[in-house]
């Protein structure tokens, strides 16, 4: 929603907030692990599950609004405008006419979140202590030791971690094609 009302609202300041959410995403991630470390120690979210996802999903949402931002600027106003004819105000006009036509760019931005973080191994490493909470990257890294390398179980389980990403892209790249199909037809 952040980077429809970027793209199609003209307010004080839109364009600060469009190039602090892209600047952000210039700051390398171990810059802000001290305060972030500090702030779930705060909110008694250390070695949590839902700690780690609220910073997964906390920290997608510059690159998400950016590039949907971007996406939203290439659909025609003309759409909007007809949908308003048609009596519909902006929130359904997001929902029911912008975001179906949108849902190509929606699935490669999730499919590529899912990616990032699937395979992020920083955040992990330094906000989870707990063995039972230990992410795949963090799991694969305890195969090998210090002179030791079990390249049998490191092999194993980079192929088992692999599989899941095969199953989401054999699924998902199904509604890819169909949402760029739609989206062709309804333009």
């Amino acid at each position: 929603m952040a980077g429809y009302c970027l793209a199609r609202f003209s307010f004080p300041g839109r364009e600060f907030i469009y190039w602090l959410f892209f600047t952000s995403l210039l700051i390398p991630p171990v810059l802000i692990l001290v305060p972030l470390y500090r702030q779930l120690v705060a909110l008694h979210m250390l070695n949590t599950r839902w700690g780690l996802s609220i910073l997964y999903m906390a920290s997608s949402i510059p690159f998400a609004t950016y590039v949907l931002r971007s996406y939203f600027v290439t659909l025609p106003q003309e759409l909007s405008d007809a949908a308003k004819i048609d009596g519909c105000n902006e929130w359904s006009t997001f929902w029911r006419v912008m975001m179906p036509i949108a849902m190509p760019g929606v699935w490669s931005l999730a499919t590529f979140n899912f990616l990032f973080y699937w395979n992020e191994f920083l955040y992990a490493v330094v906000f989870i202590q707990k063995d039972s909470y230990r992410t795949l990257p963090l799991g694969i890294q305890y195969f090998r030791g210090q002179f030791v390398f079990n390249f049998a179980l490191i092999s194993a389980s980079v192929t088992l971690a692999t599989l899941p990403v095969i199953v989401i892209y054999a699924i998902f790249s199904e509604q890819i094609i169909k949402s760029f199909r739609t989206g062709a037809l309804k333009m």
